[in-house]
């Protein structure tokens, strides 16, 4: 499991060239950093689904989206929603469902959030 989570922090941290040069972190670089959240695995323990945190487009606040991959390692990890505030994933008893909340944005005030569900 350990692999997997050092896989996603590398995905999601877009490390990977070693070809980059080392430089001193700025304050704008944090504009561009991604990171993981609330890991939860299957029951099966087959996957685990997390939150992807990002700075959104206006640079004012955060998107959170769902996403998920095999603790196999064996694909990368791939977007489940496309909502602006998804977040707090959590898999039904037998796996076949996961639940999430989204708050969608109205005259750019989040609304209170709803209960989503997919399979």
């Amino acid at each position: 499991m350990r692999t997997v989570f050092a896989a996603l922090l590398i995905f999601t941290l877009g490390i990977g060239s070693s070809h980059a040069q080392k430089r001193n972190i700025t304050e704008k670089d944090l504009w561009d950093f991604v990171w993981i959240g609330d890991p939860q695995v299957s029951p099966d323990g087959s996957r685990v689904a997390f939150v992807r945190v990002s700075v959104n487009d206006k640079r004012e606040g955060y998107s959170t989206s769902i996403w998920s991959v095999p603790l196999s390692g064996a694909e990368e990890p791939h977007q489940l929603t496309k909502g602006e505030h998804d977040s707090s994933p959590r898999w039904s008893p037998d796996g076949k469902y996961l639940v999430f909340s989204r708050a969608n944005e109205k005259d750019g005030k989040p609304e209170p959030p709803q209960l989503s569900l997919m399979s």
